[in-house]
């Protein structure tokens, strides 16, 4: 078989693989419950048509059922999220849950495993790093950056919340840019919240490598943000069906917005802090520039959703 071949072959399964084989036509008697039934699932008690006598592939899934892995495959899901991102993710939002692992318990999991790593690796990388305590002498502003590197110590730790807290400032300007896409239009908030779900996971996984690399600390920081978005522009092509260059500037807009949103929330945050300390110079300070963050999102949010409006009804036009 010639290469083009092997990859038309590929992108076929991208786009639709098998992900569960019908048995449709064999008659099956259920052991559990004694009903005769045609499919994969006894439709009274819901047991396997498959499941044969005990054997150590039963000890296996019996062991993994306690971490909740002996259902749908962990190994398999991640496999299809790291070769097939949007059509997998498109998959899970459109109805098809079984198709993967339950997206948030496997955030959790693949964070803890990268965690174990890192801190075998690095055992600095669990230390808390803040070692000048609290005081109420403190100056509002120490205050605020006392409040504000505990955040950065807890999440950077729990790398789990950590992607999912910067990957959600992108859910409402993903919303926005790709709300009348060719594929998946219309896509919910909620939805956006799983899209993002997946791609932390993708952003742990990135942080694992990144963690394990060999080069200095300025040029992995370099190529892991190079490499989220290569991820986020191939899972956004496959997931919302734009060419490149209509999925790359529309992520482009995405990201910078979705930065500004990161810190008009952290300018937010200043604001009440400083207002609990009745510090009225420092809010007036920070109000202003929470305006301009504000509008530096609206804007190009705006342009691009006018935009993309007149582009769909060319298009069905």
């Amino acid at each position: 078989m010639s290469f083009k071949k092997k990859l038309e072959n590929f992108h076929r399964w991208q786009r639709d693989p098998e992900y569960f084989s019908p048995n449709h036509e064999k008659k099956n008697h259920c052991q559990c419950c004694g009903e005769d039934f045609t499919g994969n699932y006894c439709p009274t008690c819901g047991q396997r048509a498959t499941l044969g006598p005990i054997n150590w592939e039963s000890v296996r899934t019996g062991v993994m059922d306690v971490w909740g892995l002996g259902g749908r495959s962990l190994p398999r899901t991640l496999w299809h999220l790291l070769l097939r991102p949007g059509y997998l993710i498109g998959d899970y939002i459109s109805g098809k849950r079984q198709v993967s692992f339950p997206p948030v318990k496997m955030l959790v999991i693949v964070a803890l495993v990268t965690y174990l790593i890192a801190n075998w690796t690095d055992p600095s990388f669990s230390e808390d790093t803040i070692s000048r305590p609290f005081s109420d002498s403190m100056s509002s502003k120490d205050k605020f950056n006392y409040y504000f590197s505990y955040f950065l110590d807890y999440i950077l730790i729990h790398i789990d919340w950590f992607s999912l807290f910067i990957l959600s400032s992108l859910i409402v300007p993903t919303w926005v840019a790709y709300r009348h896409a060719p594929q998946h239009s219309h896509h919910t908030l909620p939805q956006g919240f799983f899209i993002q779900v997946f791609n932390s996971i993708v952003l742990v996984l990135l942080a694992l490598f990144a963690t394990l690399s060999y080069f200095n600390d300025d040029a992995t920081s370099i190529i892991f943000g190079v490499f989220i978005f290569l991820h986020l522009l191939r899972t956004y092509k496959q997931l919302f069906g734009y060419n490149w260059w209509g999925t790359t500037w529309r992520l482009v807009v995405v990201a910078t917005t979705g930065s500004f949103i990161l810190i008009a929330v952290l300018v937010l945050f200043a604001i009440i802090v400083f207002a609990i300390y009745g510090d009225w110079e420092l809010i007036s300070k920070n109000y202003d520039n929470f305006l301009l963050y504000v509008l530096a999102i609206v804007i190009p949010l705006g342009i691009t959703h006018l935009i993309n409006k007149r582009q769909a009804k060319a298009a069905k036009d």
